[in-house]
């Protein structure tokens, strides 16, 4: 199974437990159901050499690690947004260009690109590897 898959499916187990230990009502589940019906199979991880070099500065690059690992070293021009706080911080993220979150794998990344997909960010991908993969250059 691929790792994208692996993440995905990960991040899907992860929202069912959610529902269930919360009990929402199956009517508060249809954003999480729409996006399992609909969204790209490959469509949420994306590497860093797939971004054409002339459009790299044109995305925002979010470390959704913590400010320790974020001071320590990220990608240059990220902001930082830990990955609990996303929705907290909406406000911070472009609706008109690609957000590409990251964190030293793509795990916790992708917990918080599909919080953010469900509550409507279309725009918004996973850095395949994470940081990891960035800074040994296996992206």
């Amino acid at each position: 199974m691929s790792e994208t898959v692996t993440r995905f499916t990960l991040c899907c187990v992860i929202a069912l437990q959610f529902s269930v230990a919360l009990s929402i009502a199956d009517d508060e589940l249809e954003p999480v159901m729409s996006y399992l019906e609909f969204s790209d199979y490959y469509g949420g991880s994306i590497s860093y050499q797939q971004i054409p070099e002339e459009n790299r500065a044109k995305v925002l690059f979010v470390d959704v690690r913590s400010q320790e690992e974020f001071v320590a070293g990220h990608i240059p021009g990220a902001i930082n947004i830990e990955w609990r706080t996303v929705l907290d911080n909406k406000q911070l993220l472009p609706v008109d260009r690609l957000v590409i979150l990251y964190c030293n794998s793509g795990v916790v990344s992708s917990q918080a690109m599909m919080a953010l997909r469900i509550y409507g960010f279309e725009s918004v991908r996973t850095l395949s590897h994470g940081y990891t993969g960035y800074i040994s250059g296996a992206y």
